[in-house]
């Protein structure tokens, strides 16, 4: 299978490549490392080129910290995401996967457990970008036929990001 995997050098993104091409898939890296075959900056340019012959795109690129302007993560993570999937879709890809956020749903009105039609509206420009993201693709799906998937993880850390709040609240905990 011929993948493009966008945020290819992120957390995620190297799991997911070396995981791919340990199954023998053939994988198109796209990031903002200029090193990458696929050099891409969402906040300035346009859509990368998709290269012919991909089966599906991976795009796990964006924008996550919640200091950035609400500009910014529209720019990011919705316009720019949903270029990528109307290049996808020219180029005759099949199958285009979002990782999009649980943020896209608002925030929970209560404990009880919820379906994706349980949300409320996003509070933060994230989650607003990635709601939005959603809400194209779904139109691009049913005006091209291509299939997209969306993924709405929670909080996604690492071994090194485990550490980190280990850490920060060692540290919190001695300064009282």
């Amino acid at each position: 299978m011929e993948c493009l995997v966008t945020g290819a050098t992120g957390f995620i993104g190297t799991a997911l490549c070396e995981a791919l091409a340990a199954r023998g898939d053939t994988v198109h890296r796209a990031g903002r490392d200029p090193a990458l075959e696929l050099p891409l900056d969402l906040a300035a340019g346009p859509a990368p080129v998709v290269p012919p012959g991909v089966d599906v795109v991976f795009h796990l690129a964006g924008l996550a910290h919640r200091s950035a302007p609400a500009a910014l993560h529209e720019q990011v993570n919705h316009r720019a995401a949903v270029a990528l999937a109307r290049a996808a879709a020219e180029a005759g890809v099949p199958h285009f996967i979002f990782l999009s956020s649980v943020k896209a749903l608002g925030a929970a009105r209560g404990p009880e457990p919820r379906s994706e039609h349980d949300g409320a509206p996003p509070r933060d420009g994230y989650g607003r970008a990635k709601a939005a993201a959603e809400r194209a693709l779904e139109e691009i799906a049913a005006e091209t036929g291509m299939a997209v998937t969306v993924l709405r993880p929670a909080l996604v850390i690492g071994v090194v990001d485990v550490a980190e709040v280990y850490r920060a609240k060692e540290a919190e905990f001695t300064q009282i």
